[in-house]
């Protein structure tokens, strides 16, 4: 048998009397190991057990089981699970032969996985790099008996030939199933005269496999039975036959040989995976939740016209799990014919390395040879590890800690995240809890539109990566309440190490404290800070500014304040200490009386501790330029 690296991976296998067996399952680096039994040299088949192998019951591209078994290397499970199968389930006597697939990836190897193979009577695995082939043939129990190769670079091919001594009187030559087939025709033989002796007692048994059902057409034809017509054999119900020669000389214990075999029969059409001519796969590095997408051609390279045969697309993991598959048909290929097909995965529900499986013609009995019918394509999903922005405004602007708001807010809850695949479109994402001082729980304001005391709207982030929820709460009680916000995006990175927290007070009635101007005193411009309390805005409020001998030399009006809040106040407008006129005024003391009016009544004056700065509602502001 030989084995190469990456470069050479195809060339690798092993043969038993000639018969060759295939390297082992799919194109990742794996460890094969091969079990014969020690007294007839029965090789185990890979649905012997599941032992962790990628290949139970068999590899998918295969509609049988190869006689060897497969496990990656990729992980530190997979070889867990190789050392255990070679330890406990292998009886001692038995010959074992491993070799390494692609890459052994020694280098990732433990302690653990090395001690096994020296039990075996390897000496040289523990020095041997990754990428350079390995072989060994042992006699489990018998450390002595073990034959060790290792190549001499990652380029190197290398070859075992290990003779096995046996004392039959019988043997069998069995082919591998032939087909699929449209019509048989005929099954010919001819053995060498010249060997077949007297003693030699020679039949040959012919089966037939369909889908559901395997059995025995015809049974112990001798060797003048040659040829046999197979017309009669039905294709729909059998079409894959093998042939089985037995041959036994009691007396010299001597096999008697075919000169050769020949089966006449129309083959079905064959249907390759063609890159070649087309072959489109824009990214092996996607971010979570993107599309994977992949375009492939199939070309009909037989000359008979296909019928319509599915093909199924599999993403896995390391492991060889299925985590999504779809499956579709291609249309009918004439001769020569090919076709450009697509498929399109979601990633949003996992991440890292994983493969795209193509298989055509997996399970159908239409196409002739299955190596050209898969493809293996790896690819890496980077996850969504950054944190999503949490926004909470209160009628349209951030508070502080403990401001008084109206006791009918408009409370926006904004939450933004920069993965434009994974929408934030589900309620769960945020949980908002509310509660007030002296209460001892908190209570959970859940997203459902018209809850109690209040109206919440939902606004999923459909076409943008922004999603909102506005509440809009009726606060019957005064006091202090707390608001407290979880968030998350749909990759579950939280919005911060903490949780949003904000307390805020609660004021029903309607009030103004007095108004001031701040800065005081002044050298170009102060604005005017005041508190609103209740649920409306008063329709009047001005300003009216005079000299301290009583003159009004400035009126300042609602329109011309700015925005107005339930709550703190800071005004976006500036007095400058000029007059109505826009002339500069000079440098002293004025005086300014505030009158503020709801639905034609002057607003209850709410108490402060700045009230010592006004008398009987005058209040006193310095202009130094």
């Amino acid at each position: 048998m030989g084995t190469g690296t990456s470069h050479t991976y195809n060339d690798v296998y092993y043969s038993l009397l000639g018969s060759r067996t295939n390297a082992a399952c799919g194109i990742s680096p794996a460890f094969v190991v091969v079990v014969f039994d020690s007294l007839y040299f029965q090789t185990w088949a890979a649905n012997h057990g599941d032992y962790g192998q990628i290949n139970y019951p068999q590899c998918p591209s295969f509609s049988y089981p190869h006689h060897l078994f497969v496990f990656s290397t990729q992980s530190i499970a997979s070889l867990d699970a190789m050392i255990t199968f070679i330890e406990q389930t292998i009886p001692d006597g038995y010959y074992v032969l491993t070799y390494s697939y692609k890459d052994g990836l020694f280098e990732s190897w433990e302690n653990r996985h090395f001690e096994t193979f020296e039990n075996l009577g390897a000496s040289l695995i523990r020095g041997v790099p990754n990428y350079y082939p390995y072989i060994l043939f042992s006699q489990k129990g018998f450390p002595e008996k073990a034959v060790e190769v290792v190549g001499n670079n990652t380029i190197d091919l290398i070859t075992l030939n290990v003779p096995l001594k046996d004392n039959f009187d019988y043997g069998y030559l069995t082919t591998d199933w032939i087909g699929p087939a449209k019509n048989w025709n005929e099954l010919s033989w001819n053995f060498n005269n010249s060997i077949v002796q007297p003693e030699d007692s020679i039949h040959i048994n012919i089966y037939g496999k369909g889908s559901n059902n395997e059995n025995t057409i015809y049974e112990q034809l001798s060797i003048s039975n040659s040829p046999v017509d197979l017309k009669n054999v039905n294709v729909e119900t059998y079409p894959y036959l093998k042939f089985e020669v037995f041959t036994q000389d009691k007396v010299n214990k001597s096999p008697a040989y075919q000169d050769d075999i020949f089966l006449n029969f129309n083959p079905q059409s064959d249907v390759a995976i063609s890159p070649g001519n087309f072959f489109e796969f824009p990214q092996d590095s996607i971010q979570e939740g993107d599309q994977l997408t992949l375009k492939l051609a199939y070309r009909n390279v037989s000359d008979i016209n296909s019928d319509s045969i599915p093909i199924t697309y599999r993403i896995t993991d390391l492991g060889n799990h299925t985590l999504n598959s779809k499956t579709t048909t291609l249309a009918p290929l004439n001769e020569g014919e090919f076709i450009i097909d697509s498929v399109e995965f979601p990633t949003g529900s996992f991440s890292g390395y994983h493969n795209l499986w193509v298989e055509y013609a997996q399970n159908a009995l239409e196409d002739y040879f299955t190596f050209n019918n898969l493809g293996s394509l790896p690819f890496y999903v980077y996850g969504d590890q950054t944190n999503p922005l949490l926004d909470v405004t209160f009628d349209g602007r951030h508070i502080l800690n403990g401001e008084i708001i109206s006791a009918e807010p408009v409370i926006k809850i904004s939450l933004k995240d920069e993965n434009p695949y994974l929408s934030l479109n589900d309620t769960s994402l945020f949980a908002i809890y509310l509660s007030k001082t002296g209460q001892e729980a908190e209570q959970r304001v859940y997203i459902t539109p018209g809850i109690e005391n209040g109206t919440i709207v939902w606004q999923p982030a459909e076409n943008t990566e922004e999603a909102s929820i506005t509440y809009m709460p009726q606060f019957i009680e005064d006091g202090i309440y707390k608001l407290r916000v979880q968030a998350r995006d749909a990759s579950d990175n939280l919005s911060g190490q903490n949780d949003y927290e904000i307390e805020f007070e609660i004021v029903n009635e309607s009030t103004i404290t007095n108004i001031f101007n701040y800065p005081n005193p002044f050298s170009t411009k102060t604005r005017f800070a005041f508190t609103l309390t209740g649920t409306q805005i008063p329709d009047d409020i001005r300003i009216d500014i005079y000299t301290v001998s009583g003159k009004k030399i400035k009126s300042i009006d609602q329109q011309d304040l700015g925005p107005i809040y339930i709550g703190r106040n800071v005004t976006e407008y500036y007095w400058d200490g000029t007059d109505d006129f826009g002339d500069k005024l000079a440098n002293g003391v004025y005086i300014y009386k505030v009158i503020v009016k709801m639905n034609g009544e002057t607003l209850k004056h709410r108490s402060t501790t700045a009230d010592k700065f006004f008398t009987n509602g005058w209040g006193k502001m310095y202009l130094m330029r």
